[in-house]
């Protein structure tokens, strides 16, 4: 998911960036909106009965591109026994030729406001996914990524919904409190710390608690502090956007003794082997390449960020990067930068658009 900046948030936190969709969103707990007004290009509603994962998405974005097979996967392992549902709010001519294409094995709708805002209303990026009990209640919200372990405990029974309300609340008032915290008052510094180490506690590979307390060390000049924070990440359990954006953090700290490459360098290797046809986790996986001295390495994720960009509005830019790495490959060497040559990807075949049938009616782990 991609987030918003809150208007007033700590100095010291302000190269992180803090979701304000838990301020808005439906929650967990709540009951979730019925499934009326959808368009469906693929399958249909959902039979009543089980639990259904609910995910908003759309052709443009990469990182909802990286989750259809997921999704998918988790639509055939558990068939019968789960629903896997994907809403766009785009033109049925724009998605229907791209459900065929990538291989969307759910089942797939558009939805329009009001009936998108319903469930979306102050969610600031997508992917986004829901995961909704038999009965209608939401069970769990975040990047359909995360989604594994949450769909076995709900399976299983053994999903605790309490502790998935209290890390939502505790969410939710780190927010608050980053709002509302004073800079200079080093009480209220110590309570934004303290939150971000309990919503950490339960949900270790919480992006937004992991840059609160490197922000903080940052604003101590503790780089002892830092440094801690970085090693002791739970990368292992982050999806690859989580990843991809501390690898990022960790390494382009406008300080340098606040960076973090080695690490930085463990984030980005993870975030592509988790999605290793995003062009974007590529691209930074070749900056950080780049800031360990590794050129020849940073050119090989720079060419496979090019491949994936190949046809979108990015593949310029990309070239762009991927002539710098090269470029300066060359000058180490005393030579002349030359002009890559670019990378040919061979045309996707067009999938023919499927008739709609009208019908009318994201882990964390927890404790």
């Amino acid at each position: 998911m991609s987030y918003l900046p809150v208007l007033r948030v700590l100095p010291f936190v302000a190269l992180f960036t803090v979701s304000t969709s838990g301020l808005w969103a439906l929650d967990v707990g709540e009951k979730a909106p019925a499934l009326s007004g959808v368009t469906w290009l693929k399958g249909n509603a959902p039979a009543a009965g089980i639990p259904v994962i609910v995910e908003f998405w759309a052709t443009w974005c990469g990182p909802c591109k990286t989750s259809i097979p997921h999704l998918a996967k988790l639509a055939q392992d558990h068939a019968g026994k789960l629903a896997v549902v994907g809403l766009s709010d785009e033109e049925q001519t724009t998605v229907a030729p791209f459900i065929g294409r990538n291989k969307m094995e759910y089942n797939v709708g558009l939805l329009q406001d009001p009936g998108r805002n319903s469930w979306m209303e102050g969610v600031d990026g997508i992917p986004h996914a829901f995961l909704v009990a038999a009965d209608g209640t939401v069970l769990w919200k975040g990047h359909p990524m995360e989604l594994d372990p949450v769909v076995e405990q709900v399976l299983a029974g053994t999903w605790d919904s309490k502790a998935m309300a209290n890390l939502e609340g505790l969410r939710k008032r780190l927010q608050d409190e980053l709002t509302n915290a004073d800079v200079e008052d080093a009480a209220s510094v110590a309570k934004v710390t303290a939150t971000a180490k309990e919503v950490l506690a339960l949900a270790p590979a919480d992006e937004e608690a992991i840059g609160v307390l490197v922000g903080v060390a940052q604003h101590k000049g503790d780089t002892a502090g830092a440094r801690a924070v970085w090693e002791s990440l739970a990368i292992e359990q982050m999806t690859p956007g989580q990843a991809a954006s501390l690898a990022r953090t960790a390494s382009d700290a406008a300080e340098l003794e606040f960076r973090h490459l080695a690490v930085a360098r463990k984030l980005a290797l993870h975030a592509v082997a988790g999605a290793p046809r995003e062009a974007g986790y590529q691209e930074i996986l070749a900056r950080v390449e780049y800031a360990c001295g590794r050129i020849e390495d940073a050119i090989a994720a720079q060419e496979k960020a090019l491949h994936a960009a190949t046809g979108s509005n990015d593949d310029a830019r990309q070239q762009a990067i991927l002539e710098f790495y090269v470029g300066v490959l060359a000058l180490r060497a005393g030579k002349e930068p030359p002009a890559p040559k670019p990378i040919a990807v061979p045309a996707k075949p067009k999938a023919p658009a499927e008739e709609p049938q009208r019908i009318p009616a994201p882990a964390p782990i927890l404790p």
